[in-house]
């Protein structure tokens, strides 16, 4: 076994962690049972339910069209701080306490998708009507596979300029001047050449000209619109990202 430093509550921690020998010997001791229920405990709490609260906070807010998740528009808050003298849209809150804050609006009612029926006459019946339906939420997501080679999720920042924000919402919404949702498709496919005249490479993207479904209520439009626009925000601040590398490096070997 080997002597490590892992950090907790803001200060290093000496820690004596197994080595690969250590597990082939448990193994061939006959601990392979133990060896597997550690790894079950790590990947279950490490991946699958990190990924399972996200996608439930994706489920119940703004959706994600590209992973057939379609959003109730119960979003996450979000406040707008100044980064690298940039006005930049990060989260307000935790998934955690986003899901946390649906369940209470659902039970008192402040929010109400059109396939939930509040019942209950006190508090407790109300709660407990609103967590059955998060229970059928959560039971439309997953099952989500324990691998070792997958790595953790990494958190998201939700750093997006606001500027990139305000520019696809233009964009999404028919707005903007010169152009169209389709023109960014083609732009960010095949790449393009900025005003700079710096050339643009292909910028890799989800999906942002998603249409909602037929029947789709207008809290569900409303969602597939959302993500469009924040699809389309993240496309356009990785071109941006790209633009100023490429002016750096100019100016740097000028």
């Amino acid at each position: 076994m080997k002597e490590t430093l892992q950090r907790s509550q803001g200060v290093e921690v000496r820690v004596v962690e197994y080595e690969d020998a250590d597990i082939i010997e448990l193994v061939n001791n006959g601990k392979a049972a133990l060896v597997t229920t550690c790894v079950n405990a790590d990947r279950r709490q490490k991946v699958a339910l990190v990924d399972f609260r996200a996608d439930l906070s994706v489920k119940i807010g703004e959706g994600d069209p590209e992973h057939n998740i379609t959003g109730l528009g119960f979003n996450r808050k979000t406040e707008t701080i100044q980064k690298d003298g940039q006005s930049v849209e990060v989260y307000a809150e935790t998934e955690g306490q986003q899901i946390g804050r649906f369940v209470d609006a659902l039970a008192d009612g402040s929010f109400a998708p059109s396939d939930f029926t509040l019942i209950g006459q006190d508090d407790k019946a109300k709660t407990a009507c609103a967590m059955a339906y998060l229970q059928k939420l959560a039971s439309q997501l997953g099952p989500y596979t324990l691998d070792v080679n997958r790595p953790e999720r990494a958190p998201s920042t939700g750093l997006v300029p606001k500027w990139c924000m305000n520019a696809a919402t233009q964009i999404v919404n028919g707005e903007a001047k010169k152009t169209t949702v389709k023109d960014c498709v083609e732009m960010f496919t095949a790449g393009y050449t900025s005003p700079e005249g710096v050339a643009i490479d292909p910028v890799p993207f989800a999906p942002f000209d998603v249409k909602a479904h037929k029947n789709a209520t207008p809290e569900e439009k409303e969602a597939v619109r959302t993500a469009n626009i924040k699809n389309l925000a993240k496309a356009i601040h990785a071109a941006d990202r790209q633009k100023q590398a490429k002016l750096q490096a100019q100016n740097e070997f000028a």
